[in-house]
């Protein structure tokens, strides 16, 4: 089993606990990006150092590569990249939460809306190319980790935030029959 995701980690230890486990997994990326801008200034050791933080996260070898889905760690090193711009995304974020109740709907969201700003930004010449290129990076590997919650959210069966009990997914008419 891997690494509880925030959303597991509000549904079975509560608020508090899945509040220091985001700012845990945000502070992950941002020091990522924030330890390689010192090491070099150059945007694409920064963009290398965030994809290996969210690597970490995703595939962390003290749990026999089984951890998260990236977000939280991508989110961090976005804000680290781009303060500005990340900041701005929070209240759409935030909205899309409190309107759908799924966490799952504001992940692959967010991340697509973050792909695209982050690379509209680079092409304005806003700030550097790698920032449009790790946000794009990542926001095709979340999307590709939330497969299963895709599929939930497409046949009405995904889990909102605060509700107990999962959905039956429609069963499928048995093939050949």
């Amino acid at each position: 089993m891997g690494v509880p995701c925030r959303t597991n980690t509000l549904r079975t230890l509560g608020l508090r606990v899945a509040l220091i486990v985001i700012i845990v997994d945000i502070a992950k990326g941002s020091v990522a990006v924030l330890i390689a801008r010192a090491i070099s200034g150059e945007a694409y050791v920064q963009m290398v150092a965030g994809l290996a933080a969210v690597a970490g996260h995703v595939w962390p070898v003290y749990v026999g590569f089984r951890g998260g889905r990236g977000v939280s760690a991508a989110y961090g090193s976005m804000l680290a990249m781009d303060p500005l711009a990340s900041l701005a995304l929070i209240p759409i974020a935030v909205a899309v939460v409190v309107i759908t109740r799924y966490m799952s709907l504001m992940s692959v969201g967010m991340s697509a809306v973050a792909a695209t700003v982050f690379l509209a930004l680079a092409v304005a010449d806003v700030h550097p190319y790698a920032y449009g290129v790790f946000a794009v990076i990542t926001a095709a590997l979340i999307i590709v980790l939330h497969h299963d919650n895709i599929r939930r959210l497409l046949s009405g069966s995904e889990r909102k935030i605060g509700q107990k009990e999962q959905i039956e997914e429609p069963k499928r008419a048995e093939e050949g029959m």
